[in-house]
């Protein structure tokens, strides 16, 4: 009986190609995923829909109309209301605008929140505090 569980055992253990195509595996979906966080959480302005979403499952959590709250981008949640309610973990609060400047004024990161077109070179905002929940909603 000793001798039929090692066997058993070993038919479990992976050989040398099975465990470098399994790494092979994770490196892809490792790279994938940091692909994904540059792209919408590390951006100045997030490139996916995800917020919209999250924002519709935010405004079920804090008790606001679902289908009168916009993201970021001015885009209005229209789905079923079950979608957000099964999204509600991932909640976001819903964005405030960006403030009213003095005509004439560039929006800059020091006035202006993340998520918001801003005048200023590159793309990349960085992990910051005002969005770290934000990365975490991706990354989940």
């Amino acid at each position: 009986m000793t001798l039929d569980r090692a066997n058993a055992i070993d038919a479990w253990r992976l050989n040398r190609r099975e465990a470098s195509i399994l790494s092979l595996a994770f490196l892809i979906i490792l790279g994938f995923g940091f692909n994904l966080e540059l792209r919408t959480a590390l951006r100045r302005v997030p490139m996916t829909d995800l917020g919209v979403y999250v924002c519709g499952a935010g405004a079920i959590r804090d008790g606001q109309d679902l289908y009168r709250i916009v993201d970021r981008r001015d885009w209005h949640y229209n789905y079923p209301p079950a979608m957000a309610i099964l999204l509600w973990p991932l909640a976001h609060p819903v964005p405030l605008p960006p403030p009213v400047l003095p005509l004439g004024t560039p929006r800059t990161a020091a006035n202006t929140p993340w998520g918001y077109l801003i005048d200023a070179p590159g793309n990349y905002y960085g992990l910051k505090p005002d969005h770290v929940r934000f990365f975490w909603i991706v990354a989940a």
